[in-house]
Formats: C-alpha cells, sequence, structure tokens
C-alpha cells in the first residue's frame, strides 16, 4: 500500500470475487465448534438459507460483486477477511465477542464500514462489520439441480446462482433485515411456486430462496451454530492454553505496508532529530473533507468555556506559548493560507487537567477523530501501525527481577519525531489568546497528541535510534529496544551498573534529540548528582513512603518498593 492518494477514480465495472481467491479456513476448537457438518445416510429435501449478490465499493470507487448471507437471526454484520482486504476500506480496533448457540464464543479485533449497493434497485445502506477469517462455510452445501423447477423468466434473482455451491464473504444480520423487505408499499411478496419448492420473497436485491425443497436425493447436510460442549475437554483445553507458548501475532499486510513506509520516508536533519511521514491510507485525498469551518466551530465552544474559567484560559495560553516558544509550531501566515497547494486538514482542541503530573498540569490534546465534511476522520485515513512494544506484563516482570530499579520518562516525546513538510498541513489548528485578537491559524512541525498514527511513528523512531546509534552503547541499545514502553521501566543488579545505564540512555536518547526526566530509583545513590528537575519526585531523594510516582499507568512507590494497582469503584 502506498502512502501517495493516486490513480482513485470513480468507477462503476463491477469485479466479481472469485473462489479460487478463497483461502479456505475453518474455526474449530476441542471444547466447542463454531459452525459445524453434520452427515447423514439419506435426506431428500435441501434447506435453503437466502443469498445475494450484492455490490460493494473499496477505497477507490471501485464496485465489486459479493455473496451475501441474509440472516435474520444475527444481531451483527460480518465480512471475511479476504473480502475485507481486497477493499482496502479502514479499518477500527475493536474487542468484540460474538457468542453463538451453546454460548460458542468467538473474538473479534477489527471492524470496517462499507457501502452495500443493491444490483437490482436503487437501494444502498452503510453498514458497519465485524472482520472474521471466515464467514461461514459454503452454501449450500452442495450444487442442486434446479432444471426442472421452471422458474419465471421475469424473476430477477437476487443470487442467480443461489443454487450452485459457493464462498460467503458477507452477512448481513438483523439491523436492515426489514428493510430488505419494504416493497409493494410495504408488503411482503411471497411466491409459492410448488409444493416440493422453497419459497421466494421479494427483497431490494432481488427474489431470495428461503426454505425447504424437496429433492429426492442423497445430499450432506449443513447444520449451523452446533455447539459440542464437553466439560472435561474443556478443562484439558484451558489447561494447554495455561501451559502453552504463543508465537507472536502475525503482521497482517496494512501493518506490513506501515513499516515499509516508514523505512522509506524516515530521515534524519543535520541535528541528528528524525523526520517522518504521515502514513496515508490509497485515495486520502479523495476521501478527506473541508476541516477548517468544524475546527471554528469548536474554537468558540472553547472560548465560552473560558469565559467561565480565566484560569483555565491562562493555562491554556501558556501551554500553547510554550509551543510557539519551543519551535513546535509555526503560524501560518494569512497569504500562504490562500495559496497553500497541499492537502489542508484542521484538527479541533481542547484542554486535558492532568492533577498527578509532576510536570505539565494542562496539556492541549488535538482531536483527528473529528468528522469531516465528507464524513471522513483524519485518524481513520492515516494507518495506525501495529504495536512493537514488548506487554506491559512482560516489562513488570522484567521489572521485578532488578535488584535496583531506575524508570525514567521521554520528556514530550512525540514532539521531538518531526514531520516532513508536505505533511504538516494535516496539523493546522485555529487559535488566539484573546477573543479581542484576530484567528490565526497554526501548523505542527512534529508528530503531535491525537493522531491514530502517533504513538507508532514515536515507538519506531526509538527503535530505529537504537539501531543507528546502539553500536558503542549497548546496554543502553539493549534498553531501549526490550524495556520501553511510552516510559523506561526497567534497573540493574548494582548501583555502579545503574549509574552507568542512566548515563548511557541519555546519551544515546540525546543522539536523535529526545531527553529523558523524572528519574526514579528504589535506591537513592543511583540518582545522586542528578539536576533536580530532572527527578521524579518533589521531595528529591527523601523516598518518603507516601510518595509514589506513575510509570505505564501502574503506581510503584519507590520508598516501600511496591506496584500498587488502583481502580475507581462506581
Amino acid at each position: 500500500m502506498s502512502a501517495s492518494s493516486s490513480g482513485c477514480s470513480e468507477s462503476t465495472n463491477f469485479n466479481a470475487i472469485q473462489d479460487d481467491e478463497l483461502q479456505h479456513t475453518t474455526q474449530s476448537s476441542v471444547a466447542t465448534t463454531f459452525a459445524s457438518n453434520v452427515s447423514t445416510d439419506l435426506r431428500e429435501h435441501h434447506m435453503f438459507l437466502s443469498t445475494a449478490l450484492v455490490s460493494i465499493k473499496d477505497c477507490n470507487g471501485q464496485s465489486y460483486l459479493a455473496r451475501a448471507l441474509l440472516d435474520s437471526g444475527s444481531q451483527t454484520n460480518l465480512i471475511s477477511e479476504r473480502l475485507c482486504q481486497i477493499l482496502k476500506l479502514p479499518r477500527k480496533k475493536v474487542n468484540v465477542p460474538i457468542s453463538g448457540i451453546g454460548n460458542s464464543l468467538m473474538q473479534v479485533s477489527h471492524s470496517i464500514t462499507a457501502t452495500i449497493f443493491s444490483r437490482t434497485t436503487n437501494y444502498a445502506v452503510p453498514m458497519d462489520f465485524l472482520v472474521l477469517k471466515k464467514v461461514t462455510n459454503d452454501q449450500p452445501s452442495a450444487t442442486i439441480p434446479i432444471g426442472s423447477w421452471n422458474l419465471p423468466s421475469d424473476m430477477n434473482l437476487a443470487d442467480p446462482g443461489f443454487n450452485k455451491r459457493g464462498s460467503i464473504d458477507l452477512l448481513l444480520g438483523l439491523e436492515y433485515f426489514s428493510e430488505f423487505l419494504l416493497l409493494n408499499d410495504g408488503r411482503v411478496q411471497i411466491k409459492n411456486l410448488g409444493d416440493r419448492l422453497p419459497l421466494f420473497i421479494h427483497t431490494v436485491f432481488g427474489w431470495i430462496a428461503a426454505g425447504k425443497a424437496d429433492l429426492g436425493s442423497i445430499m450432506p447436510l449443513s447444520s449451523y451454530h452446533v455447539a459440542i460442549d464437553n466439560q472435561l475437554d474443556e478443562a484439558i483445553e484451558r489447561f494447554w492454553k495455561i501451559e502453552e507458548i504463543r508465537d507472536a501475532p502475525k503482521q497482517t499486510p496494512e501493518e506490513m505496508d506501515y513499516e515499509a513506509h516508514y523505512a522509506a520516508t524516515v530521515e534524519r536533519n543535520e541535528q541528528g532529530r528524525y523526520v517522518v511521514g504521515l502514513p496515508k491510507r490509497d485515495c486520502f485525498a479523495e476521501r478527506i473533507g473541508e476541516s477548517k469551518s468544524m475546527a471554528l466551530r469548536r474554537l468558540v465552544q472553547l472560548e465560552r468555556r473560558f469565559k467561565e474559567d480565566p484560569g483555565l484560559h491562562a493555562r491554556y495560553n501558556k501551554a500553547i506559548q510554550e509551543y510557539l516558544d519551543n519551535d513546535h509550531l509555526r503560524l501560518v501566515p494569512l497569504a500562504e493560507e490562500g495559496s497553500e497547494r497541499r492537502i489542508v486538514c484542521y484538527l479541533p482542541h481542547h484542554p486535558v487537567y492532568k492533577e498527578t503530573s509532576t510536570t505539565t498540569k494542562i496539556r492541549p490534546v488535538f482531536d483527528g477523530s473529528a468528522k469531516t465534511t465528507s464524513n471522513s476522520l483524519l485518524n481513520d485515513l492515516l494507518l495506525t501501525g501495529p504495536v512493537i512494544q514488548e506487554t506491559l506484563f512482560n516489562l513488570l516482570l522484567r521489572f521485578r527481577k532488578h535488584k535496583l530499579a531506575l524508570v525514567c520518562d521521554v520528556e514530550k516525546m512525540y514532539l521531538q519525531v518531526l514531520v516532513h513538510h508536505e505533511d504538516r498541513s494535516l496539523m493546522r489548528f485555529v487559535y488566539r489568546f484573546s477573543t479581542s485578537d484576530p484567528i490565526s491559524t497554526y501548523e505542527f512541525q512534529q508528530v503531535t497528541f491525537g493522531l491514530s498514527s502517533s504513538s507508532f511513528l514515536a515507538i519506531i523512531t526509538l527503535r530505529q535510534l537504537a539501531f543507528d546509534e546502539g553500536a558503542a552503547l549497548q546496554q543502553a541499545k539493549t534498553a531501549l529496544e526490550e524495556d520501553f514502553y511510552d516510559d523506561y521501566i526497567g534497573g540493574a543488579d548494582s548501583v555502579e551498573t545503574a549509574i552507568q545505564l542512566r548515563k548511557d540512555l541519555q546519551q544515546l536518547l540525546a543522539k536523535g534529540g529526545f531527553r529523558l526526566r523524572k528519574w526514579n530509583s528504589n535506591i537513592k545513590e543511583v540518582l545522586f548528582g542528578m539536576p533536580e528537575e530532572d527527578l521524579g519526585i518533589e521531595r528529591t531523594l527523601t523516598f518518603d513512603k507516601e510518595e509514589s510516582v506513575k510509570t505505564l499507568g501502574v503506581t510503584w512507590n519507590p520508598g516501600i518498593d511496591y506496584l500498587l494497582m488502583s481502580r475507581i469503584l462506581q
């Protein structure tokens, strides 16, 4: 996938999705089976599940025909991973369990939004789909001869191949099922073409077959949502899951595209700081809408809030001014706004107040998930990137193995990574320090909070720094690669080693323009000689037992060397 947006034109050509593209997979487990086939010796009928050929568009606006199962018993809509990869529509991360009959459970981690079009009418509807590796088994289970059925020649079938075994890439659930039937002034039209044939129901997609057909021949039977429950098998399966060493999750093609984009666009300036490009999806330019009017409305709302809280206004002004003083922002001249050739996106913003912070209490946060006039979000059109850090659980286990604990924070980590000039116009916002001033436009020079790609860009840049500069500082290189999440959380086995690690980390990070602060340890000698402003507690080196610091969202009391978890009860 390219970061540029080219060759994206609206197309009316239909592309049938061929069965030979499908990689057949099954979902199975020791304890339960989500969908299974049950064979019988003889059968003289087949139960038709209703299918339809529908049109669905990819990022380029090109239409594809996909085979959908219409299921009024499903509370959600489903799409196959295969079709999802063909369409290359933006994905959202979700954590949704899908349960079937018999309490069979499947976890879903991604969703997309796509519009379904009828081939036979003007009907179209946007729908949210959960992404599954495979929606269901082929339907029907075998091709069924219908030559003797004498179907009316003027009956426009929703799926002309409803009797032919084929793959299912979509499941359209209950959400819009009643709309599918709303033809003929709201009257449901059903045709009974014979006692031995299924019923045919008129829908916005055409006529669908539904129900039993007497065949008088041996056919395999498919029974869906069959749950096989065996308590002993479940217990054995849980045991092996606990004991197994799991493989690292495989990267999706999209995630691999993201890393390739980073490698192709990352640069370093004369000061050694890293410059990156924002990873955009295909057809970014065609899908992003106008956003300045929305940003202006949000600024008016923010100013009303400031009017009620002048103290908040003063602190927010100070935070914005600090961005300007540190060259994180630049003021965009009016003449440049009128002649801008780059794609422009304006981000609304608001203050986030963090009482527990020992440094910045008020921080502006920029909303990359605000809708533009095209109904698209900037965050949906940027690639998010994979999680490349160790899990918090693994980091904490390794942290507790050290005799001497050592933690620190990268100061304004995102803002230390520069963005290429051509992408900075996507990070604009409007502001004025007083309502008596004219509204000005500002543009970020660096990666900023609020964009879906920011976290990955910052973390992979730290990894790149370790690769580029870590050869002479091996201990710090290993710590940077293995013990960083958003903070550093690690340690050593002696005071001397911990002090050297601290110095090496400071030296390595400085080569990329990063500064470490909020240093803390359970042994005060490790922090001797450090400037007070670089320490993570207010009463320096005393380690009052009432003092604690937060790292990675977990509270650590260095005085008693305990990790503390807090939970808000509602």
